[in-house]
């Protein structure tokens, strides 16, 4: 299952400058984390919502102006495994290996030792064909290929996968995938902060009733002061407010 639905839950350190917009800040430490690898997630972030404030204040650490609160938000990540298929789209023909792109977006690289002895590589078109079936490996081409191993550094996850597996080579325009499925409408619909894919199918296995949770370290620490969190109250609490209001004025 390259795609993957779960619960982040984050220790926030909010600069000052956003005590008077609190989910502005806390949105843009998330955008930053967008098509980056976290360990937290062992994936790559790709969409949040539902944001929710774990606490009702923040605190304010011994001498430091930062506010420190918890968060949790749902999150879609891409998290692909070793014995995983995926598809990519050619991007790189050489001699000595197959460059593609992912969803448009991932890198992933196919060594010459992982590609069938039936291609051979013709210097002439710059890409590997299969003199038995015709079949060619080209700029452009859709591939299927399995993930022999995942690479994550910096914040950059790529893949290296090989074509050796009987499922696994060049795909015909005219082929149906039964591996690519469209994005749920329940978790398209939901997503507010997210990467454009709108482009692209993704394979999401069906989900499983068991939601992941991924939780970064809480530490404890000595609390000096405390800041409330300004936190906008849901339009059906603000329309009670406003009606005791009004008969407390009659």
């Amino acid at each position: 299952m390259a795609f993957k639905e779960g619960l982040l839950r984050l220790n926030v350190h909010l600069h000052p400058s956003y005590i008077g917009n609190i989910k502005a800040g806390v949105e843009e430490q998330l955008n930053q984390m967008l098509l980056k690898y976290t360990e937290e997630m062992d994936g790559v972030l790709l969409s949040y919502w539902n944001l929710k404030y774990r606490n009702r204040h923040a605190r304010i650490i011994n001498e430091t102006p930062y506010l420190h609160f918890h968060i949790q938000t749902q999150v879609l990540t891409f998290a692909p495994t070793p014995g995983l298929r995926l598809v990519g789209s050619i991007n790189k023909a050489g001699s000595h290996h197959l460059g593609l792109l992912v969803y448009k977006v991932f890198n992933a690289s196919i060594d010459a030792e992982h590609i069938k002895s039936d291609f051979k590589f013709d210097e002439t078109t710059d890409s590997w064909r299969n003199k038995r079936t015709g079949e060619t490996l080209k700029l452009g081409q859709e591939v299927r290929f399995e993930v022999t191993k995942v690479h994550r550094s910096e914040g950059l996850l790529s893949i290296s996968g090989s074509l050796m597996s009987k499922d696994a080579g060049p795909i015909s325009t005219a082929g149906q995938h039964t591996s690519e499925i469209s994005a749920p409408d329940s978790v398209t619909k939901k997503r507010k902060r997210s990467v454009d894919m709108s482009q692209t199918t993704v394979p999401i296995d069906t989900p499983s009733k068991k939601i992941k949770k991924y939780k970064q370290e809480e530490e404890e620490e000595e609390v000096e002061d405390a800041v409330p969190i300004d936190i906008e109250e849901p339009t059906s609490t603000k329309k009670k407010h406003k009606k005791a209001k009004k008969s407390s004025g009659k």
